[in-house]
């Protein structure tokens, strides 16, 4: 559980963030790959998961802030939301494992976006995306969240796994994919 570190081992994802920095990016991602309740669950710390996100977003704001005061080249923190790994898609089965509803998805991505900006992100990474449900959930609970703090949205990038073919996990094509997230 790396996401954790943000809060036990501040110092060693700084490190890293600065790392990064010195070899040249000009974003730095926080480290909120899985730092999302729906996935630290199974670690049983989803009680900590605005935490984690504000800690590793100001980590990666004060990393930020420190590589630009030394060459005045802007940097930009980007608050990276956790993929979830069953396709919201498929049916709920009541079994173990079984894909999260809507409404928790909203209400996970809520809360980790809540985290995000409130540590300093200058803009959200939903990074390696199988299905659209989860994505249109994340950018839903981000314009919800804006909109209700009363704060100018965050840019939002998505990247999303495909197939040879071009197909996503769920079996849409990228072009389907596209048109599907385009309106959320």
């Amino acid at each position: 559980n790396e996401d954790v570190l943000c809060l036990t081992q501040p110092q060693i994802v700084q490190a890293i963030h600065r790392e990064h920095l010195a070899a040249g990016a000009d974003i730095c991602f926080t480290n909120t790959y899985a730092a999302i309740a729906l996935r630290q669950a199974s670690y049983e710390t989803q009680a900590h998961v605005y935490d984690m996100n504000r800690a590793a977003a100001r980590l990666a704001k004060e990393a930020t802030a420190e590589a630009s005061s030394k060459d005045r080249v802007p940097r930009f923190v980007a608050g990276v939301l956790s993929p979830v790994r069953s396709a919201v898609s498929c049916e709920r089965g009541g079994s173990p494992g079984a894909a999260p509803s809507w409404d928790e998805l909203v209400e996970s991505y809520a809360e980790q976006v809540r985290g995000l900006a409130d540590g300093g992100a200058e803009l959200l990474v939903m990074p390696e995306v199988c299905d659209v449900l989860s994505a249109k959930a994340a950018m839903f609970a981000a314009d919800r969240f804006f909109e209700r703090v009363g704060r100018q949205r965050l840019p939002l990038m998505v990247s999303v796994l495909v197939d040879e073919v071009g197909r996503v996990p769920s079996g849409q094509s990228l072009a389907a994919f596209l048109v599907s997230i385009r309106h959320a």
